[in-house]
């Protein structure tokens, strides 16, 4: 189950029943009309979730760059959407057209998150390579990536068309408990929830819808040994397919991007429905 969360200062009981009457509707399909032709970023869109997020949105018709420093798994995952935007459009455009921007569904630029520079030039990458010269949807990990996302969404788009912004901050449930001897992933965990808390306010007043989606533990890139003591804990694992949903929601629905009301997703280990959704 995913719910927004507003505040930290009400009782449990009072949390409880907020989180009971505003709880996201997962039955009602995803619009995905509403994400053709948008422009999406993506840092650490290289592999695992990001990757599974980048087929998404171009199977939705979005046009995506990719900003990792993996450079191998980015190029191979360029090349594979080229391949297919060639094969889409063969029967209608020249060879010599298939190249052009308008026509490719995704870019990979290299990227380290942990420069300044680096990440100025994936945003400056991700508004040449749309069609309407704007970024509309950043998914990101990074404090650089947010504050360049609020800046960048300020660039008004070619065709004059204002569209919704969302910025969607990737974390996991370490920032809501404590976990034993993970210094490090606890901390960013913390830090990425800490950034959604600060970010939302400023994104009301911007008109940028600004979301946490902090998912339970996910069955992918994980070492066996940890799948073995996760599942020996009797903890499901949350589906992949299930949080790509979830992003896609949040970049397309009006009531949840539009309204600009800042949300915090949590999907819970106590309770188990998102795992059990058929509608997912």
């Amino acid at each position: 189950m995913a719910v927004p969360l507003e505040t930290s200062s009400r009782t449990v009981p009072q949390m409880l029943a907020h989180m009971a009457a505003q709880k996201i509707d997962f039955s009602i399909p995803v619009d995905e009309g509403t994400l053709q032709d948008k422009s999406v970023l993506i840092t650490g869109g290289a592999n695992g979730l990001g990757a599974s997020c980048q087929r998404a949105f171009i199977e939705a018709g979005a046009q995506v760059t990719i900003a990792d420093d993996d450079a191998d798994s980015g190029v191979r995952l360029e090349n594979e959407a080229i391949e297919e935007d060639y094969e889409s459009v063969a029967e209608v455009l020249p060879p010599s057209n298939r190249h052009q921007a308008e026509n490719i569904s995704c870019r990979f630029v290299e990227t380290n998150v942990l420069s300044w520079s680096s990440q100025i030039n994936a945003f400056k990458t991700a508004i040449q390579f749309s069609r309407h010269k704007s970024i509309d949807v950043v998914i990101m990990a990074a404090c650089f990536t947010a504050k360049l996302a609020f800046h960048y969404f300020c660039v008004p788009s070619k065709d004059g068309v204002q569209r919704w912004k969302s910025l969607i901050l990737m974390g996991s449930l370490g920032g809501y408990i404590d976990m034993r001897n993970m210094v490090d992933h606890g901390s960013a965990s913390f830090g990425i929830r800490g950034l959604f808390r600060g970010l939302r306010s400023l994104g009301e007043a911007r008109e940028v819808a600004v979301n946490l989606v902090a998912p339970t533990y996910i069955l992918q890139q994980m070492p066996g040994d940890v799948i073995a003591q996760v599942a020996a804990a009797g903890i499901e694992f949350c589906r992949i397919d299930a949080v790509v949903n979830t992003i896609l929601r949040l970049s397309s629905d009006l009531p949840i991007s539009g309204t600009f009301q800042p949300s915090e997703l949590v999907f819970s280990l106590l309770t188990k429905s998102l795992q059990a959704e058929p509608s997912l």
